[in-house]
């Protein structure tokens, strides 16, 4: 699974891999490049184009599902973005889950050596497309892809801007990862209030070394603050409270789990957020301040400049 930052992505990774003795690579792309007479010569060498939105179409999604399948099978080499499509700010656009959720059926059904999901970052120094998405971001209107955008695509790439970096990341043993999934949702248990302020501490702790302000300047330490939102989440179906213990107990109520996934996923994601933004800022900052110094004394154009240039 490769990130999305260029049409040249799912070229990239399948020659590298072929440099490298994989066997051939098929590559999942969307059909609006599936372009009338390039499209055939693209299925010829692996390029496998299929619907963005399947929403209503049941056999076309059996027919995929099936496709997927007889991949693992024959445990070929399927590569595809995890995004979905390519990105417009150079960050990682949400994950879009069809093709990972076929594979992971796929790899329960088939017997065999477990499937390997390798995630691929591919980078570069800078990139032709960047100027057309910079327009389409200021408003301007997409154009469709077809035969004359091919060739305006192919004549930019004759002009060397740099080298792509393909960077490859720790593989997952998919079978074996969806089987310890489904071992923690197993062992879902209740927890005292000890137990949940030790859940909570390192996450105090390190709001604590930043210097961050929790909502309602709250102190995750505090038990009555811990156990006041507990009786809250009670109160709201969220959570469920057993007292008649030796002391009690909390866990997640009867089909509330993606309720409190909810909450969880707002929580972790502040953290990495943070971290991200704050060291982006500084990037972004130090480069403004840059083309700053060497620019000529006409904001709106630096304005745009460094835009394009971040």
């Amino acid at each position: 699974m490769f990130s999305h930052r260029s049409y040249l992505d799912g070229l990239i990774l399948p020659n590298v891999l072929a440099a490298h003795g994989f066997s051939p690579t098929f590559t999942v792309g969307g059909n609006n490049l599936d372009l009338a007479g390039i499209g055939r010569l693209a299925n010829s060498t692996g390029v496998i184009f299929i619907r963005r939105a399947t929403a209503g179409l049941p056999v076309y999604r059996l027919a995929l599902r099936a496709s997927i399948e007889k991949l693992v099978r024959e445990r070929r080499n399927l590569a595809w973005s995890i995004e979905g499509g390519r990105t417009r700010t150079g960050k990682l656009r949400p994950p879009v889950l069809g093709l990972l959720k076929y594979l992971t059926e796929a790899a329960e059904r088939v017997a065999g050596p477990d499937v390997l999901l390798v995630p691929v970052s591919v980078v570069y120094d800078q990139l032709h497309e960047v100027a057309t998405m910079t327009d389409e971001a200021r408003g301007g209107r997409k154009r469709p892809e077809d035969f004359r955008w091919l060739l305006r695509f192919l004549r930019s790439q004759s002009h060397r801007l740099g080298r792509a970096y393909l960077t490859i990341g720790e593989p997952i043993l998919l079978r074996e990862r969806a089987a310890d999934l489904r071992a923690q949702d197993g062992a879902d248990r209740a927890l005292t209030l000890d137990g949940v302020l030790a859940t909570v501490e390192p996450l105090a702790r390190y709001m604590r070394a930043r210097e961050r302000l929790v909502a309602g300047a709250a102190t995750l330490t505090d038990r009555s603050t811990i156990r006041r939102a507990l009786s809250e989440s009670v109160a709201s179906g969220v959570l469920t409270c057993y007292p008649a213990g030796t002391e009690p107990v909390w866990g997640i109520g009867a089909d509330q789990h993606l309720v409190a996934a909810f909450y969880r996923n707002a929580a972790i994601r502040f953290f990495p957020s943070w971290a991200g933004f704050e060291a982006e800022l500084r990037t972004e900052l130090a480069i403004l301040a840059s083309l700053a110094r060497h620019a000529a004394p006409a904001p709106v154009q630096l304005s745009v400049a460094a835009g394009e240039q971040g």
